[in-house]
């Protein structure tokens, strides 16, 4: 008797021509999006180089500056920037207490007299402690009325950080008060560090 099935394959036979699908597969998948696109790959790749020589770039630019800021302790000054404004807040609310029980009946008065002594007792010690290599330890008044200016700009800051989170983002008033300190305390120490106790210049006088 006759048999009509095919005859069998080997399983080599059938392991070649699964691999051969396989690959023809895998090329019409690697070529699918480009001709789609109607693009070459080619012109894909020369489309992305500006791209990518834009980002080194700008990935050169900021690297010495980072490690530049990391190199001068830019992390402790922050530390010593915060310890110095917890003493100042200190010094801020037992002042205000002084002159509001003997020197003043006004809220006001006693607290703009509280906030310039804090403010003075403030850039005296950022200046001696913090930032001792950019000042010198020197005090100047250009200097000081730069840190007062930064103090300011510092509580426009606080202020607009917090009715933006409370009014805007509906965020609790406890919790709206400390993203504000934090707004704050990065805008005082970057203008302190960067505008007011700029790095000194080497002077002819300096000894090396």
């Amino acid at each position: 008797m006759f048999s009509n099935k095919p005859p069998k394959q080997a399983k080599g036979d059938l392991r070649s021509v699964w691999l051969t699908k396989r690959m023809m597969s895998d090329g019409v998948r690697s070529t699918r999006p480009s001709s789609l696109l109607g693009v070459p790959g080619a012109v894909l790749e020369r489309a992305k180089r500006p791209a990518m020589i834009c980002l080194d770039r700008v990935t050169r630019r900021v690297r010495p500056v980072l490690a530049g800021m990391l190199g001068r302790g830019l992390l402790l000054q922050a530390a010593r920037f915060a310890a110095v404004g917890v003493v100042n807040n200190l010094v801020d609310f037992c002042v205000f207490l002084f002159a509001i029980t003997y020197l003043t009946s006004s809220l006001t008065a006693a607290n703009t007299t509280s906030w310039l002594v804090s403010v003075t007792g403030s850039y005296v010690m950022n200046s001696f402690i913090t930032f001792a290599v950019e000042s010198g330890r020197q005090l100047n008044l250009g200097a000081f009325m730069r840190f007062v200016s930064s103090a300011i700009f510092g509580l426009i800051a606080n202020t607009t950080a917090l009715l933006i989170a409370v009014n805007v983002l509906l965020v609790p008033i406890l919790v709206g008060k400390v993203l504000a300190i934090g707004v704050s305390f990065a805008v005082n120490f970057s203008l302190a560090r960067f505008v007011v106790f700029r790095q000194r210049r080497p002077q002819v006088g300096d000894v090396a």
